[in-house]
């Protein structure tokens, strides 16, 4: 039977400090407007720690004018639409600082500023940390924060990041199609799929490789080859682009055939070598290209190969409502578990009046992409660099008694 336990304030947390970890991404402003929202609410301070971890390390040498409470002024002005943090961020973790005292400090720097407990908001590495706090008897809620959506539940800033990521997508489809260029995208996800296969398909890329599935470059390239040039042979114009989505946790696929002394390239660039070989190699590349009156003899023999990344602007730009929403509600369930007296936990969000939560230790466990929703967007045409499996649907009928489960 699910643990139901009622609201009460157990009074022991007076002052509350919040700090972000990790990478900076959209909705995070949201969850420190929201844990300050409502620990305000409840007549609690909050202090909003400088720099993550960095700020933690050395609470005990700022002045106590440099770290005051937050007012409801200065929360009400956070522009949470905005992505980053007010608070700022780092990835600096204690457990790596050189420093056989750190934690003490850490601990005299909160009795001097009078902090009861620390909302840390950070991804995996963010939460063993945040078990690291709680194993040395700090009161710590972890609120999860990462763009790669790798957590085994949903993190701010992911919805954020994907949304990016299907904006760049679609504008360099203009400049693809400009030159009749194939156009390589990597995009984060440190060793999951998630964001390049949600950004892919939001995006309406041709190829989406993740590293749940070995890519076969042979399959990549007969979709790829099939694809272009019927959009090419199709368009008034003969123009096209083709969309290859790479997932920067995607492993090496040279690895068997480099030599020692070749200086290693990225997963991209291997992807565009490997490729290019093959059409210097298929004699329908330049027939191809002769019926389409796109080939110059040396010039312009076949389609050119050119790899982009976005990096951090992935990053910036507008926070998304679901990551605002998101972000407000795990803030103030984060203070509401505090209150509780719980400690050593991730909040997972709001339902209805349950705030829900589980262990930190069990959140961070990596999460990959399902296999089966691939079958899904294969049996929809999207290539994932391998031969498509059929999809096997289960259709299930919900429950009368519960609620469908719903983003909003």
């Amino acid at each position: 039977m699910k643990e139901r336990v009622p609201f009460q304030n157990v009074g022991t947390i007076k002052r509350i400090a919040c700090i972000t970890s990790g990478g900076d991404c959209g909705g995070l402003n949201a969850f420190l407007r929201g844990a300050a929202m409502t620990a305000l609410h409840h007549e609690l301070e909050v202090v909003f720690i400088p720099n993550g971890n960095v700020g933690m390390y050395n609470l005990i040498d700022f002045k106590p004018s440099e770290l005051k409470p937050v007012s409801l002024d200065f929360v009400d002005d956070i522009d949470i639409g905005k992505s980053g943090s007010v608070a700022g961020n780092t990835r600096i973790k204690i457990k790596h600082i050189d420093e056989p005292h750190a934690w003490e400090r850490v601990h005299a720097g909160m009795k001097k500023h009078k902090l009861d407990a620390v909302i840390i908001c950070g991804g995996d590495g963010s939460g063993r940390e945040a078990n690291r706090y709680h194993n040395n008897g700090i009161k710590v809620i972890h609120a999860p924060k990462t763009m790669d959506l790798d957590l085994q539940c949903y993190s701010v800033g992911a919805d954020s990041a994907i949304n990016q990521f299907r904006k760049f997508l679609r504008e360099v489809k203009y400049t693809g199609e400009a030159h009749n260029r194939i156009i390589i995208m990597k995009v984060f996800g440190a060793l999951t799929g998630h964001t390049a296969l949600r950004g892919g398909i939001a995006g309406d890329a041709d190829t989406i490789l993740i590293p749940e599935i070995a890519p076969d470059l042979s399959v990549v390239y007969e979709h790829m080859k099939k694809t272009f040039f019927a959009r090419v042979e199709s368009s008034p114009h003969k123009k096209g682009t083709y969309i290859i989505v790479v997932a920067e946790g995607l492993k090496d696929i040279e690895e068997e055939r480099k030599e020692q002394s070749e200086p290693k390239v990225g997963v991209e660039q291997q992807i565009i070598r490997r490729l290019t070989e093959m059409m210097k190699n298929d004699p329908d590349v330049e027939k191809m290209m002769k019926k389409n009156h796109l080939f110059v003899k040396g010039q312009n023999e076949m389609p050119e190969i050119r790899a982009v990344e976005p990096l951090y602007l992935a990053r910036s730009g507008d926070a998304m409502a679901m990551d605002v929403n998101f972000g407000m509600e795990i803030g103030a369930g984060a203070v509401t578990l505090l209150l509780q007296g719980l400690s050593g936990v991730t909040v997972l969000g709001i339902k209805g009046s349950e705030v829900r939560y589980m262990s930190t230790k069990k959140a961070v466990e990596r999460r990959f992409v399902d296999e089966n929703l691939v079958r899904w967007y294969e049996m929809m045409g999207f290539c994932f660099g391998r031969k498509p499996v059929e999809c096997e649907p289960l259709v299930v009928k919900a429950h009368s008694n519960k609620t469908p489960t719903r983003v909003y």
